[in-house]
């Protein structure tokens, strides 16, 4: 039980992240700062989304349950990276 609520804790703190930075009034960070810091978080989930979707694609082909648990894990990373797209 403690792998599965942690394999879900760190993508979310990822997003919570992205978001509070989004949120984050220009006069604190500025603006060229936070683009770079919205940037580096959505790379970084856009990275470990790419790698955990192979690994979701691997454990389904092996007939792995938690293939379906990494396939959350894939799209619960790639919310950063929309939400970088919608909000660019």
């Amino acid at each position: 039980m403690k792998t599965q609520l942690n394999i879900f804790i760190i993508p979310s703190a990822l997003i919570i992240m992205f978001f509070a930075n989004a949120f984050t009034p220009e006069n604190v960070l500025g603006c060229y700062t936070r683009g770079l810091v919205a940037f580096i978080i959505a790379s970084v989930s856009g990275i470990a989304a790419i790698i955990t979707g192979i690994l979701s694609i691997r454990k389904r082909l092996l007939k792995d349950p938690s293939g379906k648990q990494w396939m959350y894990l894939t799209f619960l990373l790639s919310v950063p990276v929309a939400a970088l797209l919608y909000l660019a």
